[in-house]
């Protein structure tokens, strides 16, 4: 079996997640339904993609199609040969029905989205379903259906169509499973590249198969939800090929969650009420959801969609203006190097360089949009205000003999609780602030424990990301010779490098503009599929594959950089609305480029 590297078929209702002709997850009729059932085939298979909706699987003996229509919660598995494909049902409860050669499960109320808890007594704790789903399975041709447990059945396949329907009531699921198998058809890919047209197709195949009906996108199979920063990354993937419908379908996602809710968090559930809650989560995502509507409009004109956007990046500026400490803000719990282990989460009250960045930047714009922004003029003065006292500060807060700090320590802030990681290593969830200012679960906070982080409490941490990160957003706040000299540090031994951080090619090659080195190296940590992991350890992929958020970083990285002449006036323009300025103008000229581009 070729059970190495993942794919996925989607068609923004149903999700199949499989390694070879196995399948691991399945799940509909929306993005953030609990995993369904899993679907097991013995044998040796070569997986080839035809499309985001189809993949073929051959062996000596069979070939498998696995085919998603356009726009219908069914799943059709086509098999030639012999073959015994086995059902495991998850989360659900197995049931006879009247008809032949058909079972129904029901998922149970409760059901999880996202495993994300674990107390002292190791029982996992979820965010958790509140709906009911259904799901029928039903065979087409030459094949033996035989049910092998309370769970599970095994289809014994020779000339058959397997058909899975998903929805949510009993009288959608049969009326789904009772349709004549369609025509499988190939799609039209919707992008717009002169250059790297291969590798750019199997990224968006790779994003598109995992964006709901709704636009929002998964972060992995995982994660059942919706992430702001994962998504700031498609978002900039997706407008870089011309994929513009699909990127303003993303963007409506955010609106009609805070038009529903009127919040936002690190993560949202796609079509259930569910958010991921993080330390310090009204920073950082705040910043990235004002940068994704900006960014929007630069590309596409929209200027209604702005408008209609007002509320919502009105939140996002006064969620970070009253988390501003002084100059600067907290790092989100969820930020990049914090996620990935590079900042211990002792520093996680410090103020951070990114959030702070983030927070400055998103200012700009929404100041330079005013025209379609509808901000109050209270706000307004308070915005500016910041803008100026960060430009100020910023320097002092992170930059030392032209090194930039990730953090700054001893800031004054220690909230008495807050959601997130508990240090005490009891799961994920509230936490409360014990006397060695680490947080912790209910049951430990007054207990006698030693300080978790050792050391680490007060220190300054350089980290490349946080150097390389404001490349790919924008932040004019750090001097282009610290980006420019920490670039040529990375890329000095780039290519020999075995272990690397699945995005950070693409953050590099934002550093350091076109370098072939960087993109050998980059196209090579994709896999077979041409996508990429969360990490590269050891010269292979790990960590969660088949990645939106490292795919979409690399690909934007490769369209808007991976150019050397023919393109260089456009990129260099580029560059300066971004405020990364090009080494042939200067940092006045820049200001008055971005202010005539604006």
């Amino acid at each position: 079996m070729e059970n190495t590297t993942v794919h996925c078929l989607g068609n923004g209702r149903v999700c199949i997640y499989g390694k070879g002709a196995d399948i691991f997850q399945a799940f509909g009729p929306d993005y953030s339904a609990p995993e369904c059932f899993t679907a097991a085939v013995d044998g040796e298979f070569i997986t080839k993609k035809i499309s985001h909706r189809q993949y073929e699987h051959r062996s000596d003996k069979c070939v498998i199609t696995d085919y998603l229509p356009e726009d219908e919660s069914v799943f059709y598995r086509a098999v030639k040969g012999g073959a015994i494909v086995e059902f495991e049902i998850k989360n659900a409860v197995l049931q006879d029905t009247p008809y032949e050669d058909t079972y129904i499960a029901i998922t149970y109320e409760g059901a999880p989205v996202y495993i994300y808890d674990f107390f002292k007594d190791g029982k996992p704790k979820a965010y958790t379903s509140s709906k009911k789903r259904y799901a029928a399975v039903k065979i087409h041709g030459d094949a033996e259906l035989k049910r092998t447990s309370d769970t599970a059945f095994n289809v014994t396949c020779r000339d058959c169509v397997i058909a899975a329907a998903f929805s949510h009531t009993p009288e959608g699921v049969f009326d789904l499973i009772s349709k004549p198998v369609p025509e499988f058809s190939v799609p039209t890919r919707k992008i717009n590249v002169d250059k790297y047209y291969n590798e750019v197709c199997d990224g968006y195949d790779a994003v598109v198969s995992q964006q709901s009906y709704n636009g929002s996108v998964l972060a992995g199979y995982n994660y059942h939800l919706c992430y702001v920063r994962d998504n700031y990354g498609v978002l900039r993937f997706l407008l870089a090929c011309g994929a513009y419908e699909r990127a303003k379908l993303l963007l409506t996602f955010y609106l009609s969650v805070f038009e529903r809710y009127g919040k936002l968090h690190n993560a949202q559930g796609m079509a259930e009420h569910a958010f991921h809650v993080h330390e310090n989560d009204k920073v950082e995502i705040t910043g990235y959801i004002v940068l994704m509507f900006a960014v929007y409009f630069e590309k596409t004109g929209d200027f209604e969609l702005l408008e209609k956007a007002s509320p919502l990046m009105e939140y996002c500026l006064i969620s970070q203006h009253e988390a501003m400490i002084g100059s600067v803000l907290p790092f989100n719990g969820d930020e990049t190097y914090v996620a990935g282990g590079f900042l211990p989460r002792s520093a996680l009250n410090d103020g951070s360089a990114e959030a702070t960045a983030l927070y400055h930047q998103s200012i700009l714009k929404a100041l330079a949009y005013q025209k379609h922004v509808k901000i109050n003029d209270a706000l307004i003065q308070k915005l500016k205000a910041d803008a100026a006292f960060i430009e100020k500060e910023y320097p002092n807060s992170f930059i030392k003999d032209g090194v930039l700090y990730a953090n700054k320590p001893d800031i004054g802030y220690k909230p008495d609780f807050r959601h997130g990681v508990r240090a005490c290593g009891h799961g994920f969830g509230l936490c409360f602030r014990n006397e060695n200012d680490d947080y912790v679960c209910p049951d430990c906070v007054n207990r006698k424990l030693p300080r978790f982080y050792g050391d680490e409490y007060g220190k300054r941490y350089v980290t490349e990301a946080a150097v390389l990160c404001p490349a790919f957003t924008g932040t004019a706040l750090i001097p282009k010779e610290i980006i420019k000299k920490t670039a040529e540090k990375v890329k000095a031994d780039f290519d020999k490098r075995t272990d690397i951080v699945g995005y950070e090619p693409g953050l590099l090659l934002y550093a350091a503009g076109y370098n072939e080195k960087i993109i050998s190296k980059m196209l090579s940590m994709r896999d077979k599929f041409g996508v990429w992991s969360e990490y590269f350890r050891g010269g292979k992929q790990a960590g969660t594959l088949y990645r939106t958020w490292e795919t979409s970083v690399n690909l934007a990285a490769l369209i808007e950089n991976g150019d050397t002449n023919p393109n260089q006036e456009r990129t260099d323009t580029a560059k300066s609305l971004f405020g990364i300025t090009p080494d042939t103008i200067t940092l006045e000229e820049a200001g008055e480029e971005r202010l005539k581009k604006l």
